[in-house]
């Protein structure tokens, strides 16, 4: 299996000028897919769309990221070396620059840094050592001590602190480690000077510092194994009540949808996807938290503290994850592959005749293959349940055109008991983290 990463999603939309040189269409995409309709969390790049007007260090930077990217979904060695050459002088930008460092470039920097994070993120096959996820951001968290965070209060500072938060914690979480005190201390700065104490996504990031730790105590066996499971259990606990305390704007809303068949089905609907994403993160981590339970601590039959077995629980959060496609595959994963009634084939073709899809749409069903893969490899569903997952990722990847689509499903059906958070570096997820 070679490397797979979202360049697979890239909608078929994107420029493909054989005028336009490949830089611009790699940097195009890139800014489709990850700041303007992407990851809210990278729009301090905003500025620097445009290569005449950006310093050498950010261009060589983002032409780094944006053309393995292309290069993946080309599987065009030609442009990854391309790649890698734009990496190789920003890597030497940035140690230069690193050298003279002054309050006027730190912003410049910590971009540099993110970017060739997300490279190393995007072009590995793999979760390595603690080098592969906290290599670059160990070095930014150097720089961001060296420069001072009384010194990094404006917007611009802020939101790359947010980026750098939430991408050092999702790499502790995939890590099993500790998240260090100085992130704590960054992580602290930032709620207080954008006042995102009450941003229910934000809130969701200090949780997952806490699953962080668990996770490194269970790798490294501290404590008893029954101070894990009291940790597991108080954990899940909090996350239950999280999800009771989020704003009624964020509350999914119950529909029902009836298809051609005259046969109906219900779905949950959302604010929009980063709305979904944080339910869906929330959800795949009380998966895992409740499969530790069922494996280590529960006889058959015993409930935990909200009144559930673990088993019953993982159930519940796996319906809500299939129930969350409907709104943005369009249908699309619902549909059957016989009519109910002639129980005649009905071909993909016959029901969607492969439109092109907007960056947006895309990106859209995206984010929702790594919750539908932890859902989909979880062993207490039923045969249907899988199946049902295993269709829907299928359908995304036919409807859509996203290869990891079909990944997620063929693991799900020949390794599920791959490492979810090895498949979570290999569908490029961390790019988009909630």
């Amino acid at each position: 299996m070679g490397t797979v990463t979202p360049s697979k999603f890239l909608s078929p939309d994107q420029p493909r000028s054989l005028q336009q040189p490949i830089e611009q269409q790699a940097r195009e995409a890139f800014y489709a897919h990850y700041v303007s309709e992407g990851s809210r969390g990278w729009d301090f790049l905003i500025p620097y769309q445009l290569s005449a007007s950006s310093p050498e260090l950010l261009n060589r930077s983002i032409d780094a990221v944006s053309l393995a990217i292309i290069a993946q979904q080309r599987s065009s060695a030609s442009i990854m070396s391309s790649a890698q050459e734009h990496l190789g002088v920003a890597l030497r930008l940035l140690n230069r620059a690193i050298s003279h460092t002054d309050l006027t470039s730190g912003n410049e920097l910590l971009s540099a840094i993110l970017l060739l994070d997300l490279f190393t993120k995007l072009t590995c096959p793999g979760p390595g050592d603690l080098a592969f996820w906290r290599g670059h951001l160990n070095g930014a968290l150097a720089l961001i001590d060296a420069l001072g965070l009384h010194n990094l209060q404006d917007r611009v500072s802020l939101r790359i602190l947010s980026r750098f938060s939430i991408n050092s914690v999702t790499s502790c979480v995939a890590s099993a480690t500790t998240v260090p005190r100085q992130l704590g201390l960054v992580w602290a700065h930032v709620t207080s000077h954008m006042a995102r104490g009450e941003d229910p996504k934000w809130k969701l990031t200090r949780y997952m510092i806490e699953y962080a730790s668990f996770r490194a105590s269970v790798r490294e066996g501290r404590g008893s194994l029954q101070g894990q499971v009291n940790m597991a259990r108080l954990f899940d606990q909090s996350l239950l009540q999280l999800s009771q305390q989020m704003p009624l704007t964020w509350q999914p809303v119950k529909r029902t949808h009836i298809n051609a068949f005259g046969s109906g089905f219900e779905y949950l609907s959302y604010k929009d996807r980063h709305v979904t994403q944080c339910w869906n993160v929330l959800r795949l981590v009380r998966i895992m938290v409740n499969e530790f339970l069922l494996e280590h601590s529960v006889e058959e039959g015993r409930e935990d503290v909200v009144g559930e077995t673990p088993q019953q629980t993982i159930i519940t959060l796996v319906d809500n994850i299939r129930s969350s496609v409907y709104q943005y595959a369009g249908g699309c994963c619902q549909l059957r592959t016989r009519n109910p009634k002639t129980r005649k084939s009905i071909s993909a073709q016959d029901i969607h005749s492969q439109p092109a899809h907007s960056p947006k749409q895309v990106l859209d069903c995206y984010t929702l293959i790594f919750p539908l893969f932890v859902a989909g490899r979880s062993t207490p569903i039923s045969a249907d349940q899988k199946a049902a997952i295993v269709q829907s990722l299928r359908f995304i990847h036919m409807h859509f055109g996203i290869e990891n689509a079909s990944f997620a499903a063929n693991t799900i059906e020949n390794q599920p008991d791959k490492d979810p958070w090895q498949v979570f570096a290999m569908l490029g997820s961390y790019g988009f983290a909630a």
